[in-house]
């Protein structure tokens, strides 16, 4: 039983350790487009995954908000933390408005959410 829990917590942390590359992989990416403010790569992935991996405790599929405006919500605090926000477009190079950069992350996100999937089910 001891030898089945160890197996199935080393299988846990190689699936993270991959996810964990793709999350450091789209900060690192939107901090050298300039769309990221540059910040601990580490830090950064460590605070949404701690924020993503609480959802178990507290999520219900019948409570106020379903799973995909949870989503939305944290991508936004993510995104944009808890300043003020306007429709002026976001300094860098593709110069997008507040709305743009949330669809455009969004799809993102559901991209290499897939790819995250698709780890999880590799032998």
């Amino acid at each position: 039983m001891a030898c089945e829990a160890a197996e199935v917590r080393a299988e846990f942390r190689k699936f993270k350790r991959k996810s964990d590359l793709v999350v450091q992989e789209i900060i690192g990416e939107g901090m050298r487009s300039g769309e990221f403010v540059s910040s601990d790569e580490n830090v950064t992935v460590f605070a949404i995954d701690g924020m993503c991996n609480w959802l178990w405790k507290w999520y219900r599929s019948s409570g106020a908000l379903s799973a995909e405006e949870i989503a939305d919500r944290f991508t936004d605090l993510v995104l944009f933390g808890l300043a003020s926000r306007d429709d002026e477009p976001v300094e860098g190079p593709a110069a997008r408005t507040r709305d743009e950069l949330i669809r455009y992350h969004s799809r993102a996100i559901r991209f290499h959410t897939e790819r995250i999937e698709a780890l999880a089910t590799e032998e």
